[in-house]
């Protein structure tokens, strides 16, 4: 199976991966690349971090977890519009962004190594990592992106949106 791009509701807020309203690029001052983004302040780690302080990076690999949820499911497919999703199938699949569970409203890169947005947060890019890649060691293009966003389970791309690749 391959992993599937799927971002938390907060990414989705923001996941205009690598599309932009070319009208409002050009009405404003090229912003800068940002590896983090704080809501609330500054982001604590910095850049080029290898893992987050609270992760132990030499722990052992392999094994099961079980998980309970309440509730049923027909779906294991995260693209599939109809049916109900299982619970927890977001804890599978990589993001662009992934939350700092030490900061509040804090993000860094995962999947995407940095975005850039104006001060008007009126459109996002993000630069996807170089070695981002699939289970299988295919790299992860815009195109898989923006695949996602307009057909994945959100569909969140208004129809007047510009893809730029």
């Amino acid at each position: 199976m391959r992993t599937k791009l799927y971002s938390s509701l907060t990414g989705l807020a923001l996941a205009l991966a690598s599309l932009t309203s070319s009208a409002a690029i050009a009405e404003t001052n090229e912003p800068e690349w940002r590896y983090a983004d704080s809501l609330i302040s500054t982001p604590q780690m910095p850049k080029g971090f290898k893992h987050f302080p609270y992760v132990n990076p030499d722990a052992p690999k392999g094994g099961r977890v079980r998980l309970s949820t309440t509730g049923t499911y027909d779906s294991l497919n995260l693209v599939a519009s109809k049916g109900v999703r299982a619970g927890g199938l977001g804890l599978i699949y990589d993001t662009l962004m992934t939350p700092s569970m030490s900061e509040s409203s804090t993000e860094y890169g995962l999947i995407a190594d940095a975005m850039k947005y104006p001060d008007d947060y009126a459109w996002v890019v993000y630069r996807l990592r170089p070695d981002a890649r699939w289970h299988d060691g295919k790299p992860i293009t815009t195109e898989d992106v923006a695949g996602h966003l307009i057909n994945g389970p959100h569909r969140i791309l208004p129809a007047n949106t510009i893809i730029v690749m």
